[in-house]
């Protein structure tokens, strides 16, 4: 869905999932590389989060661990994380495909919204370093505590 940033302005954009990730990507959004170098095989991975859900949308989390061949040999997502506004703690298992081959690679990603085509607000209110800013901006997602676990 391409809009116009503001009324005055000339610039135009793709409304998208906001995205935290391991890896790299260029000034467009592009992922470059997804992941890094990683040799430990973790049963879970752990976090904390509050969502702030816009049109009933829910957010998105994956883990990926790889072996040297780029195949994968444990993953899980979750496509239907939750609104709250309290701090709330999630556990992802790692589902192992491989229970033998070593992991070279680790990718996680969490995206604030699981939507192909987000939703937005033209004119939402956002404090930024004590000024209140107005913008475009639809869920809001903010995690805190990342922990892989291991037993």
């Amino acid at each position: 869905t391409s809009s116009t940033f503001a009324a005055n302005s000339p610039w135009t954009y793709t409304s998208a999932a906001g995205e935290l990730f391991i890896g790299a990507a260029d000034a467009d959004g592009n992922h470059s590389s997804e992941g890094h170098r990683f040799l430990s095989r973790p049963l879970e991975l752990t976090f904390r989060y509050k969502y702030e859900s816009y049109k009933e949308e829910t957010f998105y989390v994956s883990v990926v661990l790889k072996n040297e061949q780029n195949e994968i040999i444990a993953s899980n997502e979750v496509l239907d994380g939750a609104a709250t506004s309290s701090w709330t703690e999630m556990s992802i298992p790692l589902n192992y495909i491989n229970e033998t081959s070593k992991a070279s690679d680790i990718y996680i990603c969490f995206k604030s919204t699981s939507a192909s085509s987000p939703s937005y607000d033209k004119d939402k209110s956002l404090e930024m370093n004590g000024t209140t800013q107005k913008g475009h901006m639809g869920s809001v997602l903010k995690i805190d505590d990342l922990v892989l676990i291991y037993k």
